[in-house]
């Protein structure tokens, strides 16, 4: 690979991240709206989940080692 192809091919981030903001801000001012190859596909259709049954409450349990006995 030749030094100018790959000069050409590297792209400084902060230059790239400018010129995409400047795409973004272009198209907003024409059409209200980003380009379309900036913006994100639209989600999909949530399915409906079965009914699931409620669960019980949880019930605190005590630990008997820790509690004072009566005798003490």
């Amino acid at each position: 690979m030749g030094t100018a192809q790959k000069t050409r091919s590297q792209w400084n981030r902060d230059l790239a991240a400018v010129l995409n903001f400047k795409h973004i801000v272009d198209g907003l001012r024409e059409t209200g709206e980003a380009p379309e190859r900036f913006l994100r596909a639209k989600p999909m259709v949530a399915r409906k989940r079965p009914a699931q049954p409620a669960k019980r409450p949880r019930t605190r349990t005590t630990n008997k080692k820790t509690q004072p006995s009566a005798t003490e």
